[in-house]
């Protein structure tokens, strides 16, 4: 292997990247469902790449968020019928 004190620019990389069927896109936004001690919720994610496969997020969720996977298009209804279109 390859010794430590060779390794000189190291860091830790905490992208979150996320299934594509994650994500749900409304009025402009890409949003996540996350969830909150409330609930959930719906997060607009700034989006660095999607593959089609998986979308890596550049900023709007932290690493280790539970973000829903599954149902996504159940909670955005849910969501829109809630009058929340905005945001």
């Amino acid at each position: 292997g390859i010794r430590d004190s060779s390794v000189t620019g190291v860091q830790t990389c905490a992208l979150p990247i996320l299934p594509a069927a994650a994500v749900t896109r409304n009025g402009g936004k890409v949003l996540v469902f996350v969830r909150r001690a409330n609930g959930v919720v719906a997060q607009p994610i700034d989006v660095l790449a999607d593959d089609g496969t998986r979308v890596y997020v550049a900023d709007g969720i932290d690493s280790g968020a539970m973000v829903a996977v599954t149902g996504v298009g159940a909670l955005k209804a849910l969501w829109l019928s809630a009058g929340r279109e905005g945001g």
